[in-house]
């Protein structure tokens, strides 16, 4: 369930796209093509504290774009909000 709350809030930030139409349980991949997904990871840790997840391009080329996320029962809603605001400043200072 808070996987599905966590897809369904970032998706709704502009640039933030399901990689997969796949289902998931626990883990998602989604694209975020505007800015490399290392500076995001960089910038969630740097400025927010907040381990952002796995860059699928370390392992994949062709996912260069895309990041692997996970939330759990374990993950609160605060968790998701906090993780959405710091992305959405973070695209949003690419504009």
């Amino acid at each position: 369930e808070q996987a599905q709350t966590l897809a369904e809030t970032l998706t709704q930030i502009p640039g933030v796209q399901h990689a997969f139409s796949a289902p998931y349980l626990h883990e998602l991949a989604l694209r975020i093509p505007k800015i490399p997904v290392t500076t995001v990871l960089e910038r969630l840790k740097n400025e927010f504290d907040i381990q952002g997840g796995y860059p699928l391009g370390r392992d994949f080329a062709a996912l260069s774009d895309t990041l692997l996320i996970n939330a759990t029962e374990l993950t609160s809603d605060e968790d998701i909000q906090a993780y959405a605001l710091a992305l959405q400043q973070i695209l949003g200072s690419q504009a």
